[in-house]
């Protein structure tokens, strides 16, 4: 596997990541009902991707537009820079959400809403954890594997 194809697919983890923890919980909740521990996960999960599901994938698209013919190192920086612009992107968009709308907005969006923007960040670099730590057990392997210099075409 090219490591820029890794790293591009890389970015569609934190909207995979609570489809699959629903379908687990569903699974497991057919069998029994899974600990607290398990069941707060999983839960934790699944509602960080229907609260910031849609404008992750709005952000990871445009990421991958500015860097899709970045270098290696590029993906890696982006990587690593994700959570906190991401986290930026939801502040301003909550921020014009309660300009605009006001009132009950700002009740919603206010300090109530602190933990999720720390919850964002926190999510973020556990996904970035899995994925460098994916990069580092598949080049171990010899699965993953730079393709040298990077092409205007490639793909």
């Amino acid at each position: 596997m090219r490591a820029r194809s890794y790293w591009r697919w890389s970015l569609a983890l934190p909207l995979l990541c609570p489809v699959v923890s629903v379908g687990v919980g569903w699974l497991w909740g057919r069998v029994g009902e899974p600990p607290l521990v398990v069941s707060q996960f999983l839960v934790t999960i699944a509602m960080s991707g229907y609260i910031f599901g849609i404008p992750y994938a709005v952000f990871a698209a445009l990421l991958l537009l500015a860097i899709w013919s970045r270098s290696l190192s590029a993906y890696k920086y982006a990587a690593l820079l994700a959570p906190i612009l991401f986290d930026f992107l939801v502040i301003g968009c909550t921020t014009v959400f309660v300009l605009i709308n006001g009132g009950q907005a700002a009740q919603a969006f206010g300090s109530k809403f602190l933990p999720f923007y720390v919850l964002a960040i926190g999510l973020g670099y556990a996904y970035v954890g899995f994925v460098f730590a994916g990069a580092w057990f598949l080049a171990k392997v010899d699965v993953l594997r730079d393709a040298g210099a990077i092409s205007q075409h490639s793909a």
